[in-house]
């Protein structure tokens, strides 16, 4: 996916730093490159599948993945 945005192409929880509940930092940037920041969200919204997480936000992140314009959302969910 083509744009000018810093990705970080392994965007999950494993790799985000939280302090009571908040992110702080995010970790493991050597895959990172340029492209369209969307992705990050759909690979977030794999890492967080096989995890315990509060249904709340797997809604949340779906509602934000269903709202993406069909030319950005279909290319990130490609095999």
């Amino acid at each position: 996916m083509t744009g000018a945005d810093a990705v970080h192409f392994d965007f999950h929880p494993g790799n985000m730093l939280a302090t009571d509940g908040v992110i702080t930092a995010v970790v493991d940037w050597d895959g990172a490159a340029r492209g369209d920041r969307r992705f990050d969200l759909v690979t977030l919204r794999f890492g967080i599948h096989a995890r315990e997480i509060d249904p709340g936000l797997t809604e949340r992140l779906d509602d934000v993945l269903d709202s993406l314009p069909e030319e950005i959302l279909r290319p990130a969910w490609a095999p």
